[in-house]
């Protein structure tokens, strides 16, 4: 089966009384726009999305009338830093950005991947921080500059 959109969100889409397959997925995949995969019951999927959109935990692959194949994020060893100040975020961010660590924000809080050269700046720095297992919701990006990413400078011929 290869799915080439995205039916929806199970945090705004009804799947009702479907039955629910699972997918399992590592946060560094939601990013990618071609995946295969395989669900918990052992039905091959390839994802092949039309457009460049990241996947999101909850997205809901396919649906029909009996079942519905949803997106689930595996749990991952994170840093949960929760700054105290706008001095210590400030210091955060600058550091996590030097190094292009990837990460997301929750609320009052900075998701990172777990790194253990940031876990020693962050004791250093005496930031509140905790480590956690967790499944986040999307995909993580490098702090700062994202200019690398896209290479399609507009050359507009005609």
């Amino acid at each position: 089966m290869i799915v080439e959109k995205i039916a929806g969100n199970t945090c705004s889409l009804d799947i009702g009384e479907r039955r629910v397959e699972s997918v399992r997925v590592h946060s560094d995949d939601l990013a990618k726009r071609i995946l295969r995969l395989t669900t918990d019951s052992g039905r091959e999927i390839g994802i092949r999305l039309a457009e460049p959109k990241d996947l999101c935990d909850g997205d809901v692959l396919y649906m029909d009338e009996e079942r519905a194949i949803v997106l689930r994020v595996i749990p991952e060893r994170l840093l949960v830093i929760t700054p105290r100040s706008l001095r210590e975020m400030g210091v955060v961010a600058h550091q996590i950005g030097n190094r292009h660590i990837p990460a997301q924000f929750e609320e009052d809080a900075m998701l990172v991947q777990y790194d253990a050269l940031l876990e020693e700046m962050l004791k250093e720095l005496g930031v509140a921080y905790t480590v956690e297992e967790r499944a986040v919701r999307k995909a993580f990006r490098p702090v700062g500059h994202s200019h690398h990413h896209n290479h399609h400078h507009s050359h507009h011929h005609g």
